[in-house]
């Protein structure tokens, strides 16, 4: 009866094991899942901030005339001379140099992120280690137990 007992408390820890296990790997699958797009997102972070600090498209002339600059994206009205009022390219300068520090202040928050994943990667390979230790160390029991 006692052999009976000790067989049925190792089959239950076999299964326990095997419970874990499997939600570990849910884990680890989860983990590798969310690194992959923290990896994606903080790539295309990457790519908005070289854009955002690259070289500033030149305005138009200065005396070239409101039609120098028409349709190029420029939104400000020109004085009668055809000059831009005084300010505007440091408004427009200001604006990329908040864009730029915005996304660099989302690389850094991904990369946070991506740490932290990392670790619970770590921590879940750690577990699935332990838990095949466990089950290979169970299964002698286990043969010996059913004989």
């Amino acid at each position: 009866e006692a052999l009976r007992e000790t067989l049925r408390q190792a089959q239950e820890q076999l299964r326990s094991s095997h419970e874990a296990f499997k939600l570990t790997e849910e884990q680890l699958s989860f983990s590798r899942a969310e690194n992959a797009r923290l990896q994606e997102a903080n790539e295309a972070a990457r790519r908005a901030v070289a854009a955002a600090a690259g070289p500033p498209q030149p305005g138009p002339a200065p005396g070239a005339g409101a039609e120098a600059g028409a349709g190029d994206g420029w939104d400000f009205d020109l004085d009668a001379e055809g000059k831009a009022p005084p300010g505007v390219p440091a408004v427009n300068g200001e604006a990329e140099q908040r864009a730029v520090e915005e996304a660099r202040g989302e690389i850094a928050r991904l990369r946070e992120a991506l740490r932290i994943e990392d670790e619970r990667l770590r921590i879940a390979r750690e577990d699935v280690a332990k838990l095949q230790e466990a089950q290979a160390a169970a299964r002698p029991i286990l043969r010996a137990l059913s004989w």
